[in-house]
């Protein structure tokens, strides 16, 4: 069954969260994000914005499969929006 993601900040959060989210993490204690490189953690610079970035593309495709339109230009709205760079902050 395919997971359902709110079209807000929070379910495009899910989504990165889903699809990144095993070489992301936020570390507390410092206040900032890591990224794991594959070797080690290390602090991001600037990865997880192109990984927001990703994730909006990543609905546009989604959306392009989706058979109802109204639901499919609900979806590339969102996408769209999500993509804009006041939405793309880490």
């Amino acid at each position: 069954m395919k997971k359902y993601y709110h079209r807000t900040d929070s379910g495009n959060a899910e989504r990165l969260r889903d699809r990144f989210g095993e070489i992301i993490r936020y570390c507390p204690a410092f206040k900032y994000w890591l990224v794991y490189d594959g070797c080690c953690w290390r602090k991001e610079t600037g990865e997880l914005t192109q990984f927001a970035i990703r994730t909006a593309r990543d609905m546009l495709t989604e959306a392009s499969r989706i058979e109802d339109e109204a639901a499919r230009k609900e979806l590339v709205r969102h996408a769209m929006q999500s993509e804009n760079a006041g939405s793309l902050k880490p």
